[in-house]
């Protein structure tokens, strides 16, 4: 199948600017949310970038104000590179959830933010990248990136991800009526008019079923307007919804209720802002000889060991069996009991453990995350002193050159002199009286 038109000006413009395309599988793992308002009795996590959307499926709110998730979200997406960095491409996290009035009840979005996932692409295996992401207006998420290069994949050649950046941009209005390509912004540039051909004579065939959306950010004076008959609804939520669920999300429940702002996630350099001589100083000075302490799998690591990186026992398949065999128990004495108020006591206390349990997983991954920001504060204390040192091993060398050549020069003269004598000693015992 021929390149769609927007395929072929997205490339030519990439082209132009240098930029390489490449795909990547992203998988979002997103553990828990912290600080969820108390009107909200389930919530969801959505995952979105224009059209696209995935989203997990509501979770219960803690008495402490947690949701946990135990799925994880995947898709496709091309990252644009530029040298050795990536282009910049945004993704929507939200939270939407519901207060428990009825089945019918439309979620409602609390708190989200945006993030630039480009940022963790790498062609080399990185595994998973635990962040904790703020959300506007109030609350965190707690999730880890997973992306992974697919080197043999090639870019859709014929699909609404190639156009959605051009025609289904926030300023960018979709059209029905039929007319000339626009090509507003690309007056300057003959080759993407070429590219892009004569003025379409038919409507763009679109296949029936999309793959999927995906966007790249341009400036807004960049977005170009394709002609493309429109899809109805219907067919884009049926089509976009990779899951199937018995009450989906429509675009109608996605109307924020918040206004917008900037987005307010942890940078890098905040996460990173340990003293690093002090602690490569608790690195060296420490006496400890915990084998499962922190400190210790870092001079491990520091050694020339890789440290250990703790397991989740929460996911392990010795504990998802014990947890299988336990569930089966319990439903086995819930359908043996006749008594209705015995039932209710179990069932409270079945509640009570699960939140036990589940502030249990919250407090690891905690320690998890701790661990692993020392662990990076380490690395970054290795780097500087292993720097510090090669700027001292240059000086060192440059003195050290320094004197052996002035020892020399003096030596030389040294000689010139003692060979100046000799001779002046010879002409006198030669010359005649």
């Amino acid at each position: 199948m021929a390149p769609s038109v927007g395929r072929r000006l997205s490339d030519a413009k990439q082209k132009l600017k240098g930029r390489q395309p490449l795909r990547f599988q992203l998988e979002l793992v997103p553990y828990f949310a912290e600080g969820v308002p108390s009107h909200i009795k389930k919530a969801s996590f959505l995952w979105q970038r224009g059209p696209k959307l995935q989203y997990t499926d509501l979770a219960e709110r803690t008495t402490d104000g947690y949701v946990n998730w135990d799925q994880s979200l995947k898709q496709t997406s091309t990252m644009y590179r530029d040298g050795n960095t990536f282009a910049q491409k945004e993704y929507s996290f939200k939270l939407q959830g519901v207060k428990g009035k009825g089945a019918d009840e439309k979620p409602i979005t609390f708190a989200k933010t945006d993030i630039d996932l480009a940022a963790y692409c790498s062609c080399e295996a990185s595994g998973t990248r635990e962040l904790i992401v703020e959300l506007r207006p109030s609350g965190r998420l707690h999730v880890g990136v997973v992306a992974t290069w697919l080197k043999n994949s090639a870019p859709e050649l014929d699909s609404l991800t190639d156009l959605s950046y051009l025609s289904l941009g926030p300023s960018a209005p979709s059209s029905t009526v039929m007319g000339d390509q626009d090509l507003t912004g690309f007056d300057d540039n003959p080759q993407l008019k070429a590219l892009a051909g004569s003025p379409q004579k038919k409507r763009v065939d679109t296949p029936k079923s999309f793959a999927g959306f995906q966007t790249i950010p341009l400036e807004e004076n960049e977005l170009i307007t394709p002609t493309i008959p429109r899809k109805t609804r219907g067919d884009l939520r049926g089509n976009l919804h990779r899951k199937s669920k018995s009450e989906p999300f429509t675009p109608d429940a996605l109307a924020m209720s918040i206004p917008e702002e900037d987005p307010c996630s942890l940078t890098t350099t905040e996460r990173r802002s340990a003293d690093l001589e002090e602690a490569y100083g608790t690195l060296l000075s420490s006496e400890s000889e915990d084998d499962a302490g922190p400190v210790a799998s870092v001079r491990r690591w520091w050694t020339g060991k890789k440290p250990k990186r703790p397991q989740s026992a929460l996911h392990s398949p010795t504990a998802e069996d014990a947890r299988a065999a336990a569930m089966s128990v319990e439903l086995d004495a819930i359908a043996r009991e006749p008594d209705a108020e015995a039932l209710r006591a179990r069932c409270k206390v079945l509640v009570e453990e699960r939140y036990a349990a589940q502030r249990q997983c919250t407090q690891l991954q905690h320690k998890v995350l701790h661990m692993d920001r020392d662990v990076e504060a380490l690395e970054l204390a290795k780097r500087g002193m292993q720097e510090r040192l090669a700027v001292s091993e240059d000086r060192l060398m440059r003195l050290t050159r320094e004197d052996t050549m002035t020892s020399l020069v003096q030596a030389k003269l040294h000689l010139a002199q003692t060979d100046y004598a000799n001779l002046e000693l010879q002409a006198r015992t030669f010359t005649p009286p």
